[in-house]
Order: structure tokens, then sequence, then C-alpha cells
């Protein structure tokens, strides 16, 4: 498991809550009338020993489905959607990874992948501009710079989803490597030590929304969930729980 990704979720761990604000207020909700998405996905794939690799299209995929998803609930709230980004790789991730850009990269071992940093895919987004929403977004204060990335709306709404998942020959193997250090320590002190379960698949969510007159975060939540599935409904759901509807004039 890289280094950087076990940091992200110690910090994630530490920070929940401390910058979080339960609902969008009301004040807020009147000063919107249209929200731009940007959704990042980064979920690696740890499978055998310490190498990480990255699918390009369900990363995309994923992060789609939750813009798309975003998209109508915010409508049925009373907001419009002036536009929607997704990208893939964290701009501030030092680690290389194996790249999986197709079906056919899928079915090669690691080691035949190129290997590279971050940013994977920016589709309309530059590099550039990835980098600067990335680095500020993921410190969960205000953005005063965010009036400059040209997005024509009232605000800006960030959705970064990152976890890793485990493959099942990991699983066994680090399992059967618990159970044999178990035997011996069982063993070495006479009496019976329970082999730790091999961890599993894992998920933090961290959302954003910012005003784009002045960068101010109006509000922001942090979840933790164990598939990529569960983590798209949470999204919509907590989007679902703390955005008060539009108020007709």
């Amino acid at each position: 498991m890289h280094q950087s990704i076990l940091t992200f979720f110690l910090i994630s761990l530490a920070c929940q809550g401390c910058a979080s604000n339960a609902h969008l207020s009301d004040e807020s909700a009147g000063n919107i009338d249209n929200i731009t998405i940007v959704t990042n996905s980064t979920f690696v794939n740890d499978v055998s020993g310490f190498t990480d690799s990255i699918d390009v299209p369900s990363n995309k995929a994923l992060a789609e489905k939750v813009n798309a998803s975003l998209s109508n609930l915010l409508k049925t709230k009373g907001y419009s959607v002036a536009d929607k980004y997704i990208s893939v790789g964290r701009a501030y991730d030092d680690d290389d990874f194996y790249v999986i850009n197709n079906a056919l990269e899928r079915e090669l071992n690691p080691w035949k992948l190129q290997q590279k940093k971050g940013i994977f895919y920016s589709g309309r987004l530059t590099d550039a501009q990835l980098t600067s929403l990335h680095t500020l977004a993921k410190g969960g204060s205000d953005i005063p710079a965010v009036s400059e990335y040209k997005f024509k709306s009232d605000a800006l709404l960030v959705i970064f989803i990152e976890g890793r998942t485990v493959g099942f020959e990991k699983v066994i193997g680090e399992f059967v490597a618990n159970l044999g250090i178990t035997i011996i320590a069982s063993a070495l002190l006479g009496t019976n030590v329970s082999a730790m379960g091999a961890e599993g698949d894992v998920f933090h969510i961290h959302m954003g929304l910012y005003g784009l007159k002045d960068g101010a975060l109006l509000w922001s939540s942090d979840i933790d969930r164990n598939t990529a599935e569960r983590s798209a409904m949470s999204v919509s759901q907590k989007i679902q729980a703390s955005f008060p509807e539009k108020q007709e004039l």
C-alpha cells in the first residue's frame, strides 16, 4: 500500500468533522441558482505485493455516475447545473501507479503496464487547474483563487472519491501470512492468539461547496464506505439530506 494513501486516510480520520457543516444554510442556498460539479475519482487496485494499479475507465465511470446522479438530484431541488467535470488521479500524489487505460490492459500483468504519476485523466480541465484545485480543496477551507477558474456558475461542488480495492489473491495471502504468524506466536507463548483479518476495501469521500465570488467554503462533509457503488449512493444521499430546496419566488 502506498504511503501517500495511508497518510490520506489518517488525515481524513483526524479531520472528519473539523470543517464540516451538517446542512447548507438557507441563506447560502438563496444566493445559489446554478452549480458546477467537479468530481475526482482515484481508487487504486492493490492486488499483489506492494504494486498498486489504477483503472482509469473504472474511475471515470464512477465519477460520471456521481455527476449524473447529482445533476438530477440538484434539479429536483431547484438548482440548475451549469457544467460537469471529471478527473482521475490526485495532482498532489507523488507515488507512481501502474495505469490501466482499457479492457485489454486489465488482462496484463502490472509490470507490463505504463508506470506514472497522476493526473491520469483531466477532461476539459487543465492539469494546472486541477493541481491548484486539488491542493487547495483537500485542505477543507476557503479557496480564494477559485474565481480564477472561470466557472460560469454561482457555486462549485467538489467531490473527491479516494480509495483502494484489495484483490482476492492479496486477501488470501495476508490471511495465510497472519495465520502463520499466529501459529508461531501461539507456540512461543503457549496460548492461542487470534489471526487478524485481512484489510478490506475502503473508500473516503470528501465533498465541498464553494461560492465562486470569493471562494468561501459554504458546506462540506466527509464519509467513508467500503465499495464504489455505496460511495456513489452515499454522495447523493448526503446532498439530498444537506441541501435545502430552493424556494420559489
